[in-house]
Formats: C-alpha cells, sequence, structure tokens
C-alpha cells in the first residue's frame, strides 16, 4: 500500500496542536492513588460500593483519564 506522507505528516501536526490544549493524563499510579483516597473516605469495602466511588472519583479525575480505565482500578481495588 501506498503511504501519503503529507497526510500523516499534517495529521500528526494536528495532533500536536491539539494536545496542548488538553489535560495532562494521569498515570495508572496517579489513579490509583486517587482511587485509594476516595474508597477511605466514603468507606467502600466491596464491589457493591463501586456506585459510591466512582461519582466522587470521576468529579476528582475530570476528564485527565478514560472512565472506563478508573471503572477497572477501583474493582481490582475493591476486589482484593
Amino acid at each position: 500500500t501506498l503511504f501519503r506522507s503529507d497526510l500523516i505528516e499534517a495529521a500528526l501536526a494536528e495532533q500536536k496542536v491539539l494536545e496542548e490544549f488538553l489535560p495532562a493524563q494521569l498515570s495508572d499510579d496517579e489513579i490509583m492513588e486517587l482511587a485509594k483516597c476516595v474508597i477511605a473516605e466514603v468507606n467502600a469495602s466491596t464491589k457493591a460500593d463501586i456506585g459510591k466511588v466512582m461519582k466522587p472519583l470521576l468529579a476528582k479525575v475530570q476528564g485527565r483519564a478514560a472512565n472506563n480505565k478508573v471503572s477497572e482500578v477501583v474493582r481490582n481495588l475493591l476486589n482484593d
């Protein structure tokens, strides 16, 4: 297949500009630390408490991490 290097370069340049306006993404460790804090705040201990954790945690994350990633971290922490 032929690659259109001009289109690739334009798309990469556009991506670089857009990334300047986006908030920095949280690392997995940062998500885990925030999740642990919220779990302690709401006294969550089982998977049944996921809803109690997610609402305040997503408010703290505010678009700096994908919701499904945050949910996965919470499930793993409450599973232990």
